[in-house]
C-alpha cells in the first residue's frame, strides 16, 4: 500500500474554486478534517491526485469512484463533481490540484500525444487513471517534490510550474499509453445502494424525484435512505436534489438556455417554485444571475456558505 506523501506548506479547502493565475496552477491541499464540499464544476480542467485521507468516494458526474493515494481524476470543463468523506475517520486530507484553461490544453496538441490521456478519458467518458503502485508512488514524489521547488524558489516559480506540469502530462500519457488507451474503470462498486440512488438522481433529475419513490426502487426503507444521505453527504435527499438541480441550472443558463426551459429540465414544472428555490439558495434571482457576468463558480461558492451557515 502506498502511504500518502506529505509535503509542507499545504493549503486549506477554499469555497471559492477558482483559479488565481492563468493558464496554469498548482496548488497542494490538507485539511485536517474533511471540508464540506458541495457538488461545483469549472470553466477550466481540473486534474485531481488524491494522495491520502478519509475520502470515501469521489462523485464526477454519474460515476462513483473509490480511490487510492496517486489515482488521478481527469475533470473536463462544466462537469458537476464533489467528495463524500468517511465521517468517522479523522485522517487528514491530502490531495493535488492541476488546473489549465481550455487555451493551455488546446497548446498542448503542437506536441505529438501531448493530450492523449485527456483524449482517451473522453473517449471511454472515463475521469480515472488508475496506474500501477509503482507509477502512482511515482506520480506522487513528482508533485511534492514540484511542490517544494515552487514554494522555495519563487524566483523562478512560474518556469517551474511549467517544467514540473509538462512533466505530469507527460508521465500520465506514458501510463495511459502502456495500457494501450485502456482505463480502469473501478466507479461503482458492486452492492453499493447509494451509489445507485446517486445514479439515479444524476439520471433523472428533470423528472419528479420523491423519498418515497426513490425508496420503493431500490426496495429500501425512507429511513434507510435519509439516514445514507445525511451520514454520507451531510444533507437530506431532498437538499441534495435541490443542490443537483441547481448546478445543473446554473450550467444551462450559462450556456444561454432560457430559464423557462431551464426551470422545467430541471424538474420544476412550476417556474414560481424554481424562482423560489434558485433565490433561496443563490442569494438572487435567476434573470439577474442570467444577466451578470458572473463566473461560472462565484454563486456555488456562495452556495457552499449558505448550506455551510444553515447547517451548522
Amino acid at each position: 500500500m502506498i502511504e500518502s506523501l506529505k509535503c509542507k506548506g499545504a493549503l486549506n479547502f477554499s469555497p471559492s474554486q477558482e483559479m488565481s493565475r492563468t493558464p496554469l496552477e498548482f496548488r497542494y491541499c490538507m485539511d485536517q478534517t474533511a471540508p464540506k464540499v458541495p457538488l461545483h464544476s469549472h470553466s477550466f480542467y481540473e486534474f485531481f491526485i488524491f494522495a491520502g485521507g478519509d475520502l470515501e468516494r469521489y462523485i464526477i458526474g454519474q460515476k462513483n469512484y473509490y480511490l487510492v493515494p496517486g489515482d488521478i481524476l481527469v475533470i473536463p470543463p462544466k462537469v458537476l463533481h464533489h467528495p463524500i468523506f468517511n465521517r468517522d475517520d479523522n485522517q487528514p486530507y491530502h490531495r493535488y490540484y492541476i488546473w489549465a484553461t481550455r487555451k493551455f490544453i488546446d497548446s498542448m496538441s503542437k506536441f505529438p500525444q501531448g493530450n492523449y490521456s485527456i483524449h482517451c478519458c473522453a473517449a471511454q467518458n472515463e475521469f480515472l487513471i488508475h496506474p500501477s503502485e509503482l507509477q502512482r508512488l511515482k506520480i506522487l514524489k513528482l508533485l511534492n517534490s514540484a511542490w517544494h521547488e515552487m514554494t522555495t524558489n519563487q524566483i523562478c516559480s512560474d518556469l517551474y510550474l511549467q517544467a514540473h506540469c509538462l512533466r505530469f502530462f507527460a508521465q500520465i500519457n506514458n501510463f495511459v499509453a502502456g495500457a494501450n488507451g485502456r482505463l480502469e474503470n473501478i466507479s461503482n462498486q458492486p452492492n453499493d445502494v447509494m451509489a445507485e440512488v446517486l445514479a439515479f438522481i444524476h439520471d433523472n433529475y428533470g423528472s419528479h424525484l420523491t423519498l418515497l419513490s426513490t425508496a420503493e426502487r431500490f426496495h429500501v426503507s425512507l429511513s434507510t435512505i435519509e439516514n445514507m444521505f445525511n451520514k454520507t453527504i451531510g444533507k437530506s435527499f431532498y437538499n441534495y436534489v435541490t443542490e443537483y438541480r441547481l448546478n445543473v441550472a446554473q450550467a444551462m443558463i450559462l450556456d444561454g438556455k432560457s430559464l423557462l426551459e431551464t426551470s422545467q429540465a430541471c424538474g420544476y414544472n412550476d417556474y414560481s417554485n424554481f424562482y423560489r428555490a434558485f433565490r433561496k439558495r443563490l442569494g438572487c434571482s435567476p434573470s439577474h444571475f442570467q444577466k451578470t457576468p458572473y463566473p461560472p463558480n462565484t454563486l456555488q461558492a456562495d452556495l457552499f456558505n449558505r448550506v455551510w451557515s444553515q447547517e451548522n
